[in-house]
């Protein structure tokens, strides 16, 4: 079995591929200084369309509930009167075309009503429609994620190969699939209890050996995952808090804020800088053109209640010109302007919109930023958990890996026979 300290250092780390970083400075460069969330787990949510084939679907709940009652039993932990008349009359075994026959399908939906209560059809504190969950929860807290980019006519033969196998190993089962046809890279994913990652990757890596035309079809997981042989994307489950965000919200708050505190140094350090107006062909100074940037946002935002004539405008000019240092500052979040009988706001999502702007209309190549992104990210990596060297990884995560090595070693070493080495004093001078 590989080690964790091995598996770690066989994780690549995102950051360490520059590609990503330069879609991530376009992609905040072009979305008005944000990086949304479908970005970073693929997904552009266009013509998506929920995919649901019955017959695999019949298959895959025959399936379950067939697992289910070779380890003991279905369960029906609420005592559901209408759940308990559907376990008793379902046959043993249940056929794989059971869910698709007309007279089965006719009573089913008093029991999808209540179908939460049945851990063999659902798992509970990561899914929401329109994703699937396959498993239970009654097992040891999430430490870690696996992101399997899995075509959505896939998903169902992929979660009974993946159950098969942790049955056959007695690892724990929980995962989810996104049910809708999509592109998204994050479709399949697997929740892997305690100090077990390396058990589960040697697992997948099993799953593809013995099934090479399904793995095939696996697309590259989400770009901000740690990638692991080019299929599966690793990411750190936060301890103790299923209420956090997730591992991508995490990730993406800190990207966001690394390009916009890199971004921000760069427009304060150049406010005098000459760049091109789009709107009369000639120059203006960035300190001047930030300025309007803001001042348009605050019209957009009044053009519905007020006309502004010229002297208001000239006003929020200046308002907002006189301020810019605070605006500018690291710790902004949001300002309060009264002029005359209007007031106004301006938090850091206007001032990330009009960095944004500045920086699309200088002329200067986006790559020049990216060392610096890095290392701000690692920086904020650090302060909120997370492994700089390896920022997909919580160090909390990663130490208890780590430790689980160490524990290991120790107990190999206490099993292991000793040999004792010594000298026969007497003997040897007796020889002699």
């Amino acid at each position: 079995m590989t080690n964790n300290r091995e598996l770690y250092n066989q994780i690549q780390n995102p950051l360490d591929n520059d590609e990503t970083l330069q879609l991530f400075l376009e992609c905040y460069q072009q979305n008005h200084g944000d990086i949304p969330y479908n970005y970073i787990v693929g997904a552009t949510y266009t013509n998506q369309r929920l995919t649901l084939d019955w017959d695999k679907q019949s298959e895959l709940m025959a399936f379950l509930l067939n697992r289910s009652r070779a380890r003991g039993g279905i369960q029906n932990p609420y005592g559901i009167p209408t759940i308990n008349y559907f376990i008793k009359t379902l046959p043993d075994p249940v056929p794989k075309d059971f869910f698709t026959r007309p007279e089965v399908l006719v009573n089913l939906r008093d029991v999808f009503a209540y179908s939460d209560s049945m851990d063999e059809l659902v798992v509970h504190p990561h899914v929401l429609k329109p994703w699937q969950g396959v498993g239970s929860s009654d097992h040891d807290e999430i430490h870690h994620r696996l992101y399997l980019n899995v075509k959505a006519e896939d998903e169902i033969d992929m979660a009974m190969k993946f159950v098969e196998k942790c049955d056959q190993k007695g690892l724990p089962i929980e995962l989810k699939f996104f049910r809708l046809d999509s592109d998204r890279r994050d479709s399949f994913v697997i929740y892997v209890p305690g100090e077990e990652l390396s058990s589960y990757i040697d697992m997948l890596r099993e799953i593809k050996e013995e099934n090479p035309s399904l793995v095939a079809k696996v697309g590259e997981p989400p770009i901000f995952t740690g990638n692991i042989d080019g299929w599966i994307g690793y990411g750190s489950e936060k301890i103790d808090s299923y209420e956090s965000s997730s591992y991508h919200a995490e990730r993406l708050k800190v990207i966001n804020d690394s390009i916009t505190n890199v971004l921000r140094s760069y427009v304060k350090e150049n406010l005098e800088t000459q760049i091109s107006n789009p709107d009369t062909n000639q120059t203006i100074s960035v300190r001047d053109y930030f300025t309007k940037n803001l001042k348009n946002q605050v019209v957009e935002q009044k053009r519905r209640y007020i006309n502004l004539d010229s002297k208001t405008s000239q006003e929020i000019d200046s308002a907002i010109e006189q301020s810019l240092e605070e605006l500018l500052s690291d710790e902004f979040k949001e300002k309060s302007y009264q002029i005359e009988s209007m007031t106004f706001q301006l938090n850091r999502f206007h001032i990330r919109s009009a960095i944004a702007d500045v920086i699309s209309k200088c002329d200067i190549d986006l790559s020049k930023f990216l060392p610096d992104i890095k290392k701000e990210i690692q920086a904020n990596a650090i302060i909120r958990g997370m492994d700089p060297d390896k920022i997909c990884f919580d160090v909390e995560n990663r130490d208890l890996l780590f430790a689980r090595d160490n524990s290991e070693k120790e107990l190999q070493a206490e099993d292991s026979p000793k040999v004792l080495i010594y000298s026969d004093k007497n003997n040897s001078s007796n020889q002699s």
